[in-house]
């Protein structure tokens, strides 16, 4: 904490400013006033659907193509 201090005093002193807010985010951070967080994973996967939900929809799909129905997949490829 102490060596963030006087980063951040010095850098005043020279009139940088950036470095010196950057000091006070690390001192604000050793000292829990300050929680850094971030997103794990992949863009989106998130709105994945869970492993019980992409089952059921496989499910229904061999459901359905027992029965003889086409399936509209959304897609514009046709198969």
């Amino acid at each position: 904490m102490d060596e963030f201090e006087q980063a951040r005093v010095q850098a005043m002193k020279n009139g940088r400013e950036g470095a010196a807010v950057n000091a006070t985010k690390e001192k604000s951070i050793l000292s829990d006033h300050r929680i850094e967080r971030s997103e794990v994973g992949e863009p989106g996967e998130v709105d994945a659907p869970s492993d019980d939900e992409l089952e059921r929809a496989l499910l229904e799909r061999l459901s359905a193509l027992s029965n003889g129905n086409t399936l509209d997949t959304g897609s514009d490829t046709k198969h």
